[in-house]
């Protein structure tokens, strides 16, 4: 009987080591034949403005009706954010880890507003999407633009579920909108319909992407009353 309990063990160990071997050679047969224009070298924004990247996508008319509500401090608003685990005034380093479906960027605490944060602690700020390939060169998919690193930041970030088996702390943004500010009252404008053509190194000065002047100034309000609030 223990013969036979030995037997399949030690076929379910083969059919395990086969299974993990073959993923393991198509995994490094997908990275061969599929490439990702550079992406994989994208450690730093500076490394991001050294590259032909081009914007995805930016907020547009059919966004409108969702995003006015900021200036209502509706749900996804400046009262959504009060509620953050962490508040915090930082300053980016510029450093950045783009995953298969997530951007995080490393930042220095400088002051706690709330939350178990320390002054000069880096922690990593995470959201979805980031650089990706797209028919064959690298888009950015996010309308909240990547953090400028000569500028500093007010963020509104929740703590990782995963942050206790993990040695770094990561965070993840509160607001899709407003999940981090510029601290100098910054007005970003409104970008031109031919946006897709513009090189995202030209672009550090936009805090988000928007062709609809209803929510460049809808964000850019929220933006400020958040600062009032908050800073």
């Amino acid at each position: 009987m223990r013969t036979k309990e030995t037997g399949r063990n030690y076929v379910l160990l083969v059919v395990s080591c086969g299974c993990f071997l073959v993923a393991v050679v198509f995994g490094i047969i997908f990275r061969i034949i599929v490439p990702d224009c550079g992406v994989a070298q994208l450690h730093t924004i500076k490394d991001a403005y050294s590259r032909d990247i081009y914007l995805n996508y930016a907020w547009g008319e059919v966004d409108e009706a969702d995003i006015i509500a900021t200036k209502t401090s509706d749900n996804i608003g400046v009262d959504d954010i009060a509620l953050a685990d962490v508040i915090a005034i930082v300053s980016p380093t510029g450093k950045i880890e783009q995953t298969e479906g997530s951007l995080g960027q490393e930042v220095t605490i400088n002051r706690a507003v709330k939350g178990e944060v320390t002054v000069g602690q880096k922690i990593y700020i995470y959201q979805y999407f980031g650089f990706r390939v797209v028919d064959g060169h690298i888009e950015y998919m996010n309308t909240l633009n990547v953090m400028n690193p000569s500028k500093e930041y007010i963020i509104f970030v929740d703590a990782s579920p995963l942050n206790e088996y993990q040695q770094k702390p990561v965070f993840i943004l509160k607001s899709k909108y407003l999940g981090y500010i510029r601290t100098d009252y910054h007005l970003t404008q409104t970008l031109g319909a031919d946006y897709y053509t513009i090189n995202f190194s030209t672009l550090s000065d936009y805090e988000f992407f928007s062709v609809s002047e209803k929510i460049t100034e809808a964000l850019n309000t929220a933006r400020h009353t958040a600062l009032d609030k908050f800073y």
